[in-house]
């Protein structure tokens, strides 16, 4: 039987965004999820990204267990803000 997994992670992303906090808040169901609102930020602004997730209370982003995650999905929606 697969424990359900309710901990938080922090991800810390390569980009110009700062590190989020992954939690399960009810928005996609009994999914983890972040939001975060870019001020003048277009899609041509990404660049490379790379990942990197810890538990939170971690010391460091390699003490995951090997299992521990099985999937990874990310969604990115950009959207125009106005000021």
């Amino acid at each position: 039987m697969e424990k359900e997994n309710q901990d938080d992670y922090t991800v810390k992303l390569k980009t110009p965004l700062p590190d989020l906090t992954l939690s399960r808040t009810g928005l996609y169901g009994e999914l983890h999820s972040a939001k975060y609102t870019a001020p003048d930020t277009s899609p041509a602004d990404a660049g490379e990204w790379t990942i990197q997730i810890q538990k939170q209370g971690a010391l460091n982003f390699t003490s995951l267990e090997p299992d521990e995650i099985k999937n990874l999905v990310m969604v990115i929606s950009f959207e125009t803000v106005s000021s």
